[in-house]
This record gives C-alpha cells, structure tokens and sequence, in this order.
C-alpha cells in the first residue's frame, strides 16, 4: 500500500512544477526539526535529514524507538492514522485531544511549542489522515494556511468523549473545504479491539453542512486490499471499482444526516467482533462562499457487558434499484415507487422487527412516504410520511431533503420480510435536463436508512 494511489488521487496530483503534500512535510521538518535531529546523536534515535526520498523511507510505516509507543504498535507515520503517528503526536502540543502525549511517550516536540505554527501541525496531520502518500497533493495544505492567516467557519465542539471503562472516541479530521467545496470520502479504520464489544449507544456529531455520515463494517478480512487513509469518493471511482461507499464485503452500522444520540431499545446492540475495521463515508458541502470550513466528525461508541442484549440491531442503506444508475428523472414532476421486501440478515418467511426508519434524497426531492405492504400486495397502514420535523414529532408541511425525518418507533414494527414496505418519492427537477443518479446534491438518489431486528422478540 505504501505508494499505490487510487484513481481520484492521480486525478489530484499537481503537475511537475508544483509541489506535492510530502514536500511541504519535508520542508517542516528540514527547518524545525534537523537542528535537534541530525548529526552523530540525534534526538529521540530519529534522524531526519537526507533527501526527500530517503527521509520517507525512514519515517513511513516504521516503528518508533520509543518503548511505550512501540508497545502501543504506532507507527513514526501511520497512514490514515495521525493518532497513531509518533511524530505528528510529538508535534501535536495540544491541538487534537486524541492526539495528546501519554505518561512514557517523552516530551513534546520541539520542546517550544511554538517553533511549529498550528498550519504546519494541521498540514502533517492531513498528509497523514490522507494516507501520506509520497507523491501528489492531497489535504488541501494552501487551504489550511488560508484558514490560519484569514480565519475561517468555527469549529465544531467536540463531545466529551465516554468515561474509561464505558467505550471510546473515534475521530475524523479535520478536512479543509474551500468556499463552495463538495466532498465525499472513505476511510478504513482499525479498531485493534482484542475481544468482541456490544454497544448499546452511538452519539454523532458533525458538521452542520453535512450531507451525511454512513458507518459501515467491513467483513473478516475483507478490508485488506482497501487503501489506506482517506480517499474520495467519485463517480469514476465507482463505475471503475475504486472508492466506493456502498459495498457488498461491508455491513451497515448507521447512517445520518445531523447530529444523533442513539440509544438502542433495551436487551438490543450493535455486535462488533474482536479485531473489527470499521468503514467511515463522510460527505460535507461548505455553503460558505468566502470562508474555508475545517469539517470534522466525532463517534462516541458506548460499551456494555458482552451478553447484555438478546438481540442484535441490524442496518442497512438500501437504494430503490439494484442498479441505481436507472434513476433517471426528467424536467418537471414526477413519482418514484419501490416495494422494500428484501432485508439483509432475514430470509422471507422472517420476522422483521423495524425499529428505524429514515428517507434520502438530494435537492429534487419533494416528498417521502412509506406504507406497510399487505400480504395481497396493497397498501396497508402508513407508517413514514416525510413532511415531518427530523425528531417525527409534528407534520412541518413539507418534505426537507436536507434534513429528513427520522422516524423511531416506540413499539417495533413487525412484519415479515417478504411482505415488507412500499415506499414512494416525489420529485420535482427544476432544471431543464434529466437528473440521473449521483454523489452530489446537484444529482439525485431514492433510498431508505432501516434498523430492524430479526426473529422471535417475545422475550
């Protein structure tokens, strides 16, 4: 993996007079840090002079002669992993929180905070976070100087993260987005957990021009030929086989436009096995014309007893055709049908128990209803209707494709699997060609976020 780049980051790499992402490392690290780390003795074991290519070779996926760190499997430069990179956490001074110095990591460095500028900490991280490749421009780093000396869109405040012992923190960032910028990323993440977790509470926050958030994991060992660190997600990607954030090799956790507190029902859990990589898809718009936006996302995993639940909540993001390139919506109005009957995890004589339910579209979207579907085939009982608020508490009048509702059911809706729903959506394309399926808001999409149950729940 050390220097395999995926299709949307060949289409990203400056020409051959520009500077690549690991030359501006390189120059940090050439002006700050060789003074300490260089000659017969240098610092920390680590020499840090030597051409470009050499000084990567040093640094890239090596372990650290640091004891506690080494023991802790951190690499001097992890790809896709800043938390788990030596330098940047000797670097960091701080500014991230999972990045801080634990007792037995040494001191930070440089041992004045201030020889490194915040810009040149965030412009390491995001090399890192986007999988630190040797060549090409990734992370955006002119726009992480434009944040620092112009100022920029606030952060977001990060969530106190569980207690010791409750569960654990997961962080995504920061990505810098130019005024106007629209972006859709993958990333893997080891969890490195030795034993299987059961998690009965996920909370989410992002940014609040998400355009949503989709936690996946991957099969056992299926994740092994996926990049490392953050890859975008394009159409040509997924026509190709590249960057793709729907797969079959993956199982759904979640997914979400806004921030959310989810507490599952009672003897109810997400069951994740020891050693599980999780997949995270994050797609932001910054709507700010003028302003850059540092986009970031927090999970909080909250842990119990494994045993604890009887039951395991299920996820899935289903589109309303096998091939989703067959939406195709012309100018005008117009209305989209789909019976849901086909849940993973449950055959069709199955009882399904939904628990969630929630609608996506992008901007042409105009409504979203769903109804029980009969044994005959008919309509039964309307169980979603999309003109409500995002809580589902009251009727708003009008369907918000940004902000959809998310309808949980206070008692389980039961049915069996292949009687299931049929869902409907109206569009109304106001522009003068057909919209076709695609990632961003100017195309479309007709889904359903669904967690459910399976099996008998009389217990």
């Amino acid at each position: 993996m050390k220097k395999l780049l995926s299709i949307a980051l060949l289409l990203a790499t400056v020409s051959a007079f520009g500077q690549s992402s690991w030359d501006r490392v390189y120059t940090i690290l050439e002006t700050k840090c060789q003074s300490c780390h260089s000659g017969g003795s240098p610092a920390g074991q680590l020499d840090l002079t030597g051409s470009p290519a050499e000084l990567y070779d040093r640094l890239f996926e090596e372990s650290p002669s640091n004891v506690f760190a080494a023991e802790r499997n951190y690499k001097l430069i992890d790809a896709g992993y800043p938390d788990r990179s030596f330098m940047y956490r000797k670097s960091n001074w701080g500014l991230y929180a999972g990045s801080n110095l634990e007792e037995g990591e040494g001191a930070s460095m440089p041992t004045t905070g201030d020889v490194l500028t915040d810009a040149e900490r965030d412009i390491m991280r995001s090399w890192i976070l986007f999988g630190a490749p040797e060549s090409g421009l990734v992370g955006n780093p002119d726009a992480i100087e434009d944040y620092y000396t112009e100022g920029g869109l606030d952060r977001i405040e990060p969530p106190a993260p569980p207690a010791e012992g409750e569960g654990f923190q997961l962080h995504l960032g920061t990505i810098f987005l130019e005024p106007g910028e629209e972006r859709e990323y993958i990333i893997k993440h080891e969890l490195r957990n030795p034993e299987s977790i059961e998690i009965p509470r996920l909370e989410v926050r992002m940014n609040d021009d998400s355009h949503h958030f989709l936690f996946f994991r991957f099969d056992e060992g299926a994740d092994q030929d996926e990049n490392e660190g953050l890859e975008e997600v394009t159409i040509i990607g997924v026509i190709t086989g590249g960057a793709n954030a729907i797969t079959n090799d993956t199982k759904m956790i979640g997914g979400w436009a806004y921030d959310a507190d989810i507490q599952l029902p009672n003897k109810v859990a997400y069951s994740w096995d020891a050693n599980t990589v999780l997949k995270l898809n994050y797609h932001i718009k910054n709507y700010s014309t003028t302003a850059v936006m540092p986009a970031e996302l927090f999970v909080n995993v909250y842990t119990q007893d494994v045993g604890t639940a009887t039951h395991e909540m299920l996820s899935e993001f289903q589109l309303s055709t096998a091939n989703p390139f067959q939406l195709n919506i012309p100018p005008g109005e117009s209305k989209w049908d789909w019976t849901l009957d086909s849940f993973d995890g449950a055959s069709s004589q199955d009882s399904v128990h939904l628990w969630l339910f929630g609608a996506h579209t992008h901007q042409y979207g105009v409504d979203f209803n769903a109804w029980q579907r009969l044994e005959n085939g008919s309509k039964g009982p309307i169980i979603y209707e999309g003109s409500y608020n995002f809580d589902y508490t009251f009727d708003t009048g009008f369907y918000d494709y940004s902000h959809p509702p998310m309808r949980i059911f206070d008692e389980f809706l039961s049915m069996r699997a292949g009687t299931g729903l049929q869902i409907e959506a109206d569009y109304n394309n106001t522009s003068n060609e057909n919209v076709t399926f695609g990632l961003t808001t100017a195309d479309e999409m007709f889904g359903a976020f669904l967690q459910y149950i399976v099996g008998d729940i009389s217990d």
